[in-house]
């Protein structure tokens, strides 16, 4: 037997009854104690502490026990990077119909184990900054379908370029952010095709079990790219001789001529200080933001369009000045209107 000092308290923790399974050094090494302290030591999300491989409850009433998914991790990666063609290769290469689109790719079960240690881990959001060929969003979907989570998934990924003597390329994937969203794409399919076959499974058998109303998971993605504005910038205080005629277009018309309406909707809902991720309902005419607490206009107004948004009871409305061209009227009678029903109202 063999004293362990639990390491906040700096108590003895209760010893099992026929003692420690291991020697004293095995569990000094597993612990990394040095000289009688440990090396590092990792508060965890429910107050728990973790030093080296051994987990420690809060005090020191329960004896410590090994973390089983670090053993976990630590095989994988071992096996990921000493295998010529990784769990993780063979994975894409199945999406991808055989062709080697990209090389060493981590394995989604190594995603999916970390993913499972995490807090909350069946309704967080997941960041990965270098997403390469997109493990972790395939790891992600694919451990929702397992357990129903809500888990979300943001990924960033540089576009840098496939080289051109590449599977890859010859594929027609220029960079390597266009594999990761084929390869998302895939998965989804993939993921859908086994919830139809699932379904037919189970056609005309009665569900008694919490399953029966459960909500399908949400398998949509977006992608978004750094771009300039979809705006021209307008510089009163900078006009000069040189510049009035294209300042001036920039007063009178500040959209620029290759803006695509999506492009500036998701622009406009950033700068009024709304999230990408909110919810967007395509209505007539116009968009409605967050249950309607944002009404964007892009295409056209006219009366009974901006009765329709009133209705809506928005705490603030955008549209694009241009839409009031040629008819002065209109706008006059629309920032009125939009006054007197509390509506913060804005044209660009």
């Amino acid at each position: 037997r063999y004293d362990v000092l639990h390491p906040k308290t700096g108590k003895v923790v209760n010893v099992p009854d026929r003692g420690w399974r291991w020697k004293e050094d095995t569990f000094n090494n597993a612990a990394e104690i040095l000289n009688g302290k440990y090396k590092s030591i990792i508060e965890l999300h429910d107050g728990t502490f973790m030093c080296g491989k051994i987990w420690f409850d809060k005090d020191e009433n329960k004896q410590p026990s090994s973390i089983n998914y670090l053993d976990e991790v630590d095989t994988l990666l071992l096996r990921s990077i000493l295998s010529i063609k990784s769990d993780g290769g063979i994975e894409v290469e199945k999406l991808f119909e055989g062709k080697s689109i990209f090389s060493y790719p981590k394995p989604t079960s190594l995603e999916s184990t970390l993913i499972k240690s995490l807090e909350s881990n069946k309704d967080g959001i997941v960041l990965d900054l270098f997403s390469g060929s997109g493990t972790t969003a395939q790891a992600v979907l694919e451990s929702n379908k397992e357990d129903g989570g809500n888990r979300k998934f943001i990924l960033v990924q540089l576009p840098e370029l496939c080289e051109e003597n590449s599977e890859a390329f010859k594929a027609n994937y220029k960079t390597i952010a266009d594999i990761g969203k084929e390869r998302i794409r895939r998965v989804i399919k993939k993921i859908e095709q086994e919830n139809d076959n699932d379904k037919k499974k189970k056609e005309g058998e009665l569900q008694l079990s919490a399953e029966t109303n459960k909500t399908e998971a949400d398998l949509g993605f977006k992608v978004f790219k750094l771009s300039p504005s979809n705006f021209k910038i307008w510089r009163g205080s900078e006009i000069t001789e040189e510049n009035l005629v294209e300042q001036l277009d920039a007063f009178t018309n500040p959209v620029r001529e290759e803006s695509k309406n999506e492009n500036m909707l998701f622009e406009l809902i950033l700068k009024a200080g709304y999230l990408l991720t909110d919810k967007i309902e395509v209505k007539e005419k116009f968009y409605s933001i967050n249950e309607g607490e944002l009404i964007i206009a892009l295409e056209e107004m006219t009366n009974e369009i901006i009765g329709n948004i009133i209705s809506v009871q928005p705490k603030k409305v955008i549209t694009l000045d241009n839409l009031f061209t040629g008819n002065d009227q209109l706008k006059t009678n629309t920032v009125l209107q939009m006054k007197d029903a509390g509506i913060d109202f804005k044209t660009i």
